[in-house]
This record gives C-alpha cells, sequence and structure tokens, in this order.
C-alpha cells in the first residue's frame, strides 16, 4: 500500500494546525502560509490514517525516531511535504517520502546544481534546465525521508536508478519514494 494525497493550502487559511508530536506549538509559527500548509498536510494525513488504515492517532501522540524521521503509528509509515501552496501527505505499510515543489520556484534552485549533484548526476545533466534540477531536488528530498537516517546531505544522495516516482500538475512536482506497487495518488484541486 502507498496513497499520496496532494492538496491546496489556501483553504486551510485560518485553520487550526493539527498537533502531531508530543512538545510541538503550533501556535507559536506565526507566518499565516506557513500554518495553512502545515495544516493541509496534516488534515490530509490525519482523513489517510483513519480512512485507509483505520488508525486514530491522539494529538500529540506521535513521536520522531533518532533522527527526527517520524515514527510508524498503528504499523503504517507516513511522509509529509508541503509549500506555500500545496501540501502532501502519504502513507504505506514500508518506510516512505514524499517531497513537493512548485514548478514556479524551479528557478530558485538551479543555483544549487552543482553544490548538490552528485558526479553521475552531472554527467547525466551536464547543463541541467530549472525542471530537471526540481526532478533531482525533490528525489534526493524523498529518498532522504524514506531512509530516514542522519542529517540531510543531497550530495550522497543518488538519485539514478532509485525508483523514485512522480506525480504533477502544471504547478506542482511531488516524488515519491518507497514500495511504490499499487501505489494510489490524489490530486486535489
Amino acid at each position: 500500500m502507498f496513497i499520496v494525497t496532494i492538496t491546496p493550502t489556501a483553504p486551510f487559511l485560518g485553520a487550526p494546525v493539527p498537533r502531531l508530536f508530543a512538545g510541538e506549538d503550533e501556535d507559536a509559527v506565526r507566518n499565516e502560509s506557513v500554518r495553512a500548509s502545515r495544516a493541509a498536510a496534516r488534515t490530509a494525513l490525519l482523513r489517510l490514517l483513519r480512512e485507509e488504515c483505520g488508525v486514530t492517532p491522539a494529538p500529540g501522540a506521535l513521536v520522531r525516531d533518532g533522527y527526527g524521521r517520524p515514527a510508524p503509528v498503528g504499523g503504517v509509515w507516513f511522509s509529509l511535504s508541503h509549500t506555500n501552496r500545496f501540501a502532501a501527505a502519504a502513507v504505506s505499510d514500508s518506510p516512505c517520502g514524499v517531497d513537493l515543489e512548485e514548478f514556479a520556484r524551479a528557478g530558485d534552485f538551479l543555483r544549487l546544481a552543482r553544490k548538490v549533484l552528485t558526479e553521475e548526476e552531472r554527467s547525466r545533466f551536464p547543463a541541467p534546465t530549472a525542471e530537471d534540477f526540481l526532478r533531482l531536488w525533490t528525489a534526493k528530498e524523498s529518498i532522504f525521508k524514506c531512509r530516514g537516517s542522519g542529517a540531510f546531505s543531497p550530495r550522497s544522495i543518488e538519485t539514478t536508478g532509485s525508483g523514485v516516482l512522480y506525480a504533477e500538475t502544471d504547478e506542482v512536482l511531488a516524488a515519491l519514494c518507497g514500495d511504490v506497487r499499487g501505489i494510489r495518488i490524489t490530486i486535489q484541486s
């Protein structure tokens, strides 16, 4: 099982942010678009856990492992991602990772290419376009979230042959890492 939901964040402006982890103080987040994107991702996650997995965690009941990755709840692994305008939640019966980025911001990432691409990636993309780089970046993020180990070091994450799957609209790109057999993706507008 691997289920992903991608949703716009605008309907969540002003909405409360569900508390997932112990010790969180979501009220401390002042930026309204960040609050909305967190609310959207967390609401989507709670809906997937409840409706697809039969799991309803109590507020603040989720925990993180020693590397900061969310620990499975009720045997279900999950991953979250959000941008200013979109949010994603993924649930799976094995480790999973999802990363989301907006195509409109692809040029912002391109300047990082030389610093974060592996030698293999640089040989495959000697002059990457902004979209090429966005695909590589989201793949690295989703692989990192799936592995859940150590500090994020993009240059140490090889995307070649990684099996990352992509879902996209004209506005947003999602990279999905994990056992994607039987994957189901919902993109809400």
